[in-house]
């Protein structure tokens, strides 16, 4: 079982890393989207550790979203503040990315699935939760226009 988990810790990792090159990829190009991106990183990191910055507060995630907020003029009061001021951070990804996004993600998962069937169920759990936080900076896209 060890090693179903640990293989299953590698999948998910593989999808979170395409993402870290996306967001590579999208600074070094200087694209207005590069804030946005890091954002979306580390709400996924946050999530993918079950991290409450409230209670580990010099976890280094929780110390890096600190960082991030504090250079970009947002609040760190607490966990709830974090979370929401990334996500508001986030809101600079362009809704039209999504679609190629989605495609780049699914492509990646199938490929997991394929190569790995008994990792597959958790590797869908973590993109249902990528699709929850994607309608979330949604909803905040529609509400802030």
């Amino acid at each position: 079982a060890v090693v179903s988990t640990q293989s299953t810790g590698e999948a998910v990792k593989l999808l979170h890393d395409v993402f870290l090159q996306i967001t590579e990829y999208e600074c070094s190009r200087a694209q207005v989207d590069c804030v946005a991106w890091h954002a979306v990183n580390m709400i996924e990191a946050l999530e993918l550790a079950k991290t409450n910055c409230d209670e580990e507060t010099m976890d280094e995630i929780c110390v890096k979203a600190k960082n991030f907020l504090k250079e970009n003029g947002k609040p760190v009061s607490s966990d709830e503040v974090i979370k929401k001021g990334l996500l508001s951070a986030a809101e600079g990804i362009s809704s039209e990315d999504y679609k190629y996004l989605n495609s780049i993600r699914n492509a990646v998962i199938e490929f997991i699935c394929y190569k790995q069937p008994s990792a597959c169920q958790s590797i869908r759990e973590f993109a249902e939760l990528e699709n929850t936080l994607e309608d979330l900076i949604k909803q905040k896209q529609i509400s802030s226009s």
